[in-house]
């Protein structure tokens, strides 16, 4: 059985519509504070799934994480997560996953509260859900997986969002 644990958002309501199938017990970690980059509220997010590895540790857990590289207590947080994982099961999966250009980004370009910087790079959801769908019946020893986006300049959404 397949168990999403507090999926939400775009990623989450994909993996719902899924319907994804396993025969043994397997747990898909994709819950975090994304909006409060605040080390607290990012500490929280650390112990919550420090507490669910070590409540599901026999089980595979596949944690959703992120490819971000940028200098804030979400990536440190995130980066923690992922060695707590490896060095605490021995069936734990973590799956990097590059950002999702959903309405709270546009909505963010559009009216103009957040700048563009640098660059993006970006995944559709339906490429998550098949790599998920590949690491369920996954029996290799990596543990570390990394799904690629494009990458596109944050200028030109913002531009194409604004227009």
């Amino acid at each position: 059985m397949v168990i999403l644990k507090n999926g939400r958002g775009q990623l989450g309501d994909a993996l719902k519509d899924a319907n994804l199938q396993s025969s043994q017990d397997i747990y898909i970690y994709h819950t975090w504070e994304v909006n409060n980059k605040h080390p607290k509220s990012q500490f929280e997010s650390l112990e919550r799934f420090k507490y669910f590895v070590d409540e599901y540790k026999h089980s595979r857990i596949i944690f959703i994480s992120t490819t971000s590289e940028n200098e804030t207590q979400y990536v440190l947080a995130k980066h923690t997560a992922e060695a707590y994982l490896i060095n605490n099961t021995s069936h734990g999966i973590v799956l990097r996953v590059p950002m999702f250009v959903g309405p709270r980004v546009i909505s963010n370009f559009k009216d103009d509260s957040k700048k563009p910087y640098g660059t993006m790079e970006l995944v559709h959801t339906r490429d998550v859900v098949e790599k998920i769908k590949e690491l369920l019946s996954y029996d290799g020893v990596k543990r570390f997986h990394t799904l690629h986006g494009e990458k596109i300049s944050a200028q030109l959404i913002y531009d194409l969002v604004r227009t």
